[in-house]
């Protein structure tokens, strides 16, 4: 049948008090244990610290004697300190192989984005200030063009008014202004053909070299950076699968716990083991009734032919 402490640990109810404080404190050390573990920040030194107040832990629940359910407690501790440390490993293996690896990545590929920027950006520049040159030296090819026409056309009607002969010095004149015009022309055109011949250099490199070489940089660039992070992706996958494998396996080592306890049987057991150990409750020997007299000799003054002997048998 079921077994109580009134009826069988009546004279050890000093050690029933102290082993209920004791008990009492497995659930406090649990408690703070668990309070321990979720305030802490995952940090190698807060591990540490876990680590020590789990063994401190250990030594303050001996006295408890619930096996079943100092052990299940027990533990519930461990698993508890093993998810801590997964997590650890986790958000530090995270960190390193996946977030660090990405972002040296972004940095280093980003550098090349920049540079390869830059470049275009400058080879742009210089065909826009060639392109915008060679605009200025067309309009003064052309006005020296009109400038040199319109002289042509003064020296062909001093010629056709017989300037050479009849007015040789005003011939001369216009004929100098017009070779003067034709040499500045030339000077012109041969400065235009030349920065049109490097303007179009710039415009064949820009469009059918560097930017097609640019591009192909940017290319590789992608496809390294789907690379990285689909490697990434494989790596959290990894790190997830035995993050969740840890788990699992403190999740199932709980479970198997679960079963060895009952409350009912424990205390059963409990009880069992100290009546074995300490004896049954010993029968109360009432104390002597130790006066002279009972209160009814008193009551009718017959107390003198009382004795002692007679007094203690009839109480």
């Amino acid at each position: 049948g079921d077994l109580h402490y009134k009826e069988h640990m009546s004279h050890q109810y000093q050690f029933i008090s102290e082993h209920t404080r004791h008990a009492l404190k497995t659930a406090k050390r649990l408690s703070q244990y668990v309070e321990t573990l979720m305030k802490s920040q995952s940090a190698v030194n807060d591990l540490k610290a876990i680590n020590d107040y789990r063994v401190k832990w250990s030594k303050k629940v001996l006295k408890d004697e619930s096996a079943h359910f100092v052990n299940a407690c027990a533990v519930a501790k461990e698993c508890m300190y093993h998810a801590h440390q997964a997590q650890l490993n986790f958000r530090q293996n995270m960190s390193k192989q996946v977030s660090q690896v990405l972002m040296e990545f972004y940095k280093k590929s980003s550098k090349r984005c920049k540079d390869l920027d830059r470049q275009i950006i400058d080879l742009t520049k210089m065909l826009k200030d060639s392109t915008d040159r060679l605009q200025k030296e067309k309009v003064s090819c052309l006005k020296s063009f009109e400038e040199l026409k319109l002289s042509k056309r003064e020296k062909e009607s001093e010629e056709a008014l017989g300037g050479p002969v009849n007015r040789p010095e005003i011939y001369a004149k216009t004929a100098k202004k017009w070779k003067e015009n034709k040499e500045k022309v030339v000077t012109r055109f041969q400065s235009y053909n030349a920065l049109l011949y490097r303007t179009r250099g710039l415009q064949t490199s820009l469009h059918k070299e560097e930017i097609p070489r640019k591009l192909l940089e940017m290319e590789m660039i992608e496809k390294e950076r789907m690379k990285v992070i689909h490697e990434s992706m494989l790596k959290i996958q990894a790190l997830f699968a035995t993050y969740t494998h840890d788990l699992q396996h403190s999740c199932q080592l709980l479970a198997s716990t679960l079963p060895t306890i009952n409350g009912e049987k424990e205390f059963t057991m409990l009880v069992s083991k100290w009546t074995h150990l300490y004896g049954a409750p010993p029968e109360i020997i009432q104390l002597p009734y130790e006066l002279p007299c009972d209160l009814a000799h008193i009551q009718d003054d017959s107390y003198d032919n009382i004795s002692s002997s007679s007094t203690a048998s009839s109480s």
